[in-house]
């Protein structure tokens, strides 16, 4: 089993900035819009991040709804500006502890269950994976997130181990344009496997058995 300290010294080698994991996420819900101008992907992300309806992301909307997107001609520029513009928004007028706490209430939204402010959690419907989340809202930068992340990993596991809740679940997985940007790392440094990428959406998909999550992540 790999150290977790030797695994820790290595999360400064994450290749991008959180404002540009950030920035991807926001750049794969673009990507779903079948529109043909900016005007037409501004709303369908507008419309997506509106479909919960947390205190952070009506805020959000309302400042997004200010801008002028009109010069914008590429989806790849517009999740540039947004990302910007959000990134800004956050730091200009919530403090971290805030911004913790609505990410909070975006997960609770979701129905996501939390083991601590990275990691959260669901089911699939037949209790036999576990889908993990991470905030889509800035919580902190990318090796601070990553640090987090193993220690949630940790307290998941214990659970698996403990609580009868999790007896028949076979494998730990997580799907996002995270998962897809930063395959290597999340292979090499984590453990998970790939198991399918999309293209077109820029997503993946990863997995971990439940075995090797605990031989991994359960004997501390």
């Amino acid at each position: 089993m790999e150290n977790i300290e030797n695994l820790n010294k290595n999360i400064s080698k994450m290749p991008d900035s959180y404002l540009n994991s950030f920035r991807k996420r926001i750049y794969s819900t673009i990507l779903q819009s079948e529109g043909e101008k900016s005007e037409d992907w501004f709303c369908y992300f507008v419309e997506t991040m509106g479909k919960i309806k947390s205190s952070i992301r009506i805020e959000s909307i309302k400042h997004l709804e200010g801008l002028n997107i009109c010069n914008i001609k590429s989806k790849e520029e517009l999740a540039d500006f947004i990302a910007q513009e959000l990134f800004c928004f956050y730091n200009e007028n919530y403090t971290p502890e805030q911004i913790k706490n609505f990410s909070r209430e975006d997960r609770k939204e979701f129905g996501f269950l939390e083991i601590n402010e990275v990691l959260s959690y669901d089911f699939n419907e037949a209790m036999t994976e576990i889908n993990i989340h991470i905030p889509i809202i800035p919580t902190g930068d990318m090796k601070e997130t990553i640090t987090i992340l193993i220690d949630g990993f940790r307290e998941l596991a214990q659970k698996i181990k403990s609580d009868k809740e999790f007896s028949s679940i076979e494998k730990i997985k997580g799907y996002s344009c995270i998962v897809y940007y930063h395959r290597k790392f999340i292979e090499e440094k984590l453990g998970f496997k790939t198991e399918s990428v999309d293209e077109k959406l820029k997503k993946a998909t990863v997995s971990i058995s439940k075995e090797e999550f605990l031989i991994k992540y359960g004997n501390f």
